[in-house]
């Protein structure tokens, strides 16, 4: 709130200055205003601040979407931990089921890239020539 307000009074200085600075005064004065005036200016240029109040019962019903949704997150939270340490478990118990000299192989890290030119399966046949048709 303090932001938005020293913001705003930023804001508001500059029109003021600018103002001031483009328009020429004829007559009387040196151009500056007082304290006075600039908080006349301000509060006149300035929009009211929001002072409505939610109702009571809206708040509350609010707070309590607001506990299940954060329940129901973490419930989701917790089944997909759950199923990534079910799925650890798993692959150790199989990876200590397999003989010995494969256990190497299974627990080195694969550094090779991803291959980029790989075919994945389809649902229909590859149509002929649609590569150079779409070129064109």
């Amino acid at each position: 709130m303090l932001r938005r307000s020293w913001v705003r009074n930023r804001i508001l200085n500059e029109r003021l200055a600018r103002a001031l600075s483009t328009k020429k005064k004829k007559g009387g004065g040196d151009g500056n205003l007082d304290q006075g005036q600039l908080a006349f200016m301000k509060k006149v240029l300035s929009p009211e601040p929001n002072m409505s109040r939610p109702e009571p019962e809206l708040i509350s019903r609010a707070e309590v979407a607001a506990k299940e949704y954060s329940r129901q997150l973490m419930r989701e939270h917790h089944g997909k931990m759950g199923a990534m340490q079910k799925s650890l478990k798993l692959q150790q118990a199989a990876i200590q089921a397999i003989p010995e000299h494969l256990k190497q192989a299974a627990t080195q890290e694969d550094k090779s890239g991803f291959s980029l030119t790989r075919l994945l399966p389809t649902w229909t046949p590859p149509i002929a020539d649609f590569a150079e048709k779409r070129k064109a």
